[in-house]
């Protein structure tokens, strides 16, 4: 499963990506001159064509950023699991410091549970 790295270079991708995707735009509405193709017969074509890439660039950009933001957010849940699973390791060494030390017989407790993920996709670092 990913862990918190995996989903922070996700996103890190996913935001190129979105770079990547807004920059081509900006390129292709400067390369295409609506005057140099006023006239011809392929105006219609061009205007229709330009206007799908942009609308079509636009929405994939927009899901890249919604991604992109999924992962962080994915990611921080794995660090904050992390952090209760240190915690658990201290609660637990510290149960089996006070168990090694107790009198035969001598009653020292259940020993931690160690804490269930948050959610089914959710691994330790």
């Amino acid at each position: 499963m990913p862990t918190a790295t995996d989903f922070d270079a996700a996103a890190r991708d996913l935001d190129a990506a979105v770079e990547r995707l807004q920059s081509f735009t900006w390129g292709l509405v400067r390369t295409v001159d609506p005057a140099a193709m006023s006239g011809s017969s392929l105006t219609a074509l061009v205007d229709r064509s330009v206007e799908t890439l942009l609308t079509e660039t636009a929405a994939a950009g927009t899901q890249c950023a919604l991604l992109a933001t999924l992962c962080r957010q994915r990611a921080e849940i794995c660090r904050r699991y992390d952090s209760l699973w240190v915690g658990y390791e201290s609660r637990i060494a510290e149960f089996h410091r006070i168990a090694a030390m107790a009198s035969p017989g001598e009653y020292v407790g259940s020993p931690p549970m160690p804490p269930s993920p948050p959610a089914p996709w959710v691994d330790r670092s």
